[in-house]
């Protein structure tokens, strides 16, 4: 969970390169076209069954697709997703000109440190997942 998070977030936030897709995908979220079923089928579903799993294995539910635990999975993929979304308020909030790979880090870090707590796992930092 803690890699994910961390590997997410990083993804997400990481790479200014990556911020017309951020757009992009925010825009078939809101408004989605026919292409919405791509994105959907090779991108979303997929990281969305991921943690889905990664939910119901920490909470013991056991089963994945159980509703509460798709709620779950999403409302912790949103969490994620607002870091990339809401980029400009947490700069400003912050005084940052804009994100860097340390502060990615520490964003990430920081989303991770309520994930886990969330689903019940303690947290570990990055240094203790490397091994």
């Amino acid at each position: 969970v803690h890699r994910f998070c961390l590997g997410f977030v990083t993804a997400l936030i990481g790479e200014t390169a990556r911020r017309p897709m951020v757009g992009l995908v925010m825009r078939e979220f809101a408004v989605p076209t026919a292409d919405f079923s791509i994105l959907y089928d090779h991108a979303i579903k997929p990281m969305h069954l991921a943690l889905a799993n990664l939910v119901a294995a920490s909470s013991g539910d056991g089963d994945p697709a159980d509703q509460k635990v798709i709620m779950r999975a999403h409302a912790l993929l949103g969490m994620c997703i607002s870091f990339a979304i809401a980029r400009v308020v947490l700069c400003r909030r912050l005084q940052w000109d804009d994100y860097t790979p340390a502060r990615a880090q520490t964003i990430a870090e920081a989303v991770a440190s309520i994930m886990l707590p969330a689903l019940g796992l303690p947290h570990q930092s990055a240094e203790a997942t490397d091994g």
